[in-house]
């Protein structure tokens, strides 16, 4: 249940056409390091296809950003520095937890299985 709250507070807006659930789910779709860190150029590729069209760094940086406030459940933590910060999950239950959503809620179809990375505890 902490997985579904958190991932409610993170993605919900009252503004039409916001990302936060394309981003989030993204994010969700990336392998990672070993610490489970990725970049912000790493969810380029699975939110182009999720979305249909080129996204890049810019149209999402933000996302990411407000992904590490209260407001958003900080579903992300952030470390590095500006221009080379990494992110990652706070609650590893949330990455599958968001990709089971991500085809439930029809963002996620089957000839996007590929993008699935497979985890390792």
């Amino acid at each position: 249940q902490q997985a579904a709250t958190t991932y409610q507070r993170a993605t919900a807006s009252s503004h039409k056409g916001h990302l936060y659930k394309e981003v989030l789910l993204a994010c969700a779709l990336v392998k990672g390091d070993d610490l489970g860190f990725f970049t912000p150029g790493d969810i380029r590729e699975p939110l182009s296809r999720i979305m249909g069209k080129p996204y890049d760094i810019p149209q999402y940086a933000q996302h990411l950003a407000n992904f590490c406030d209260e407001e958003r459940a900080r579903a992300l933590e952030k470390t590095g520095v500006k221009h080379r910060y990494q992110y990652r999950f706070t609650d590893p239950m949330l990455r599958p937890y968001i990709v089971i959503r991500g085809f439930l809620d029809g963002m996620l179809t089957e000839q996007m299985f590929d993008l699935i990375p497979i985890w390792q505890p």
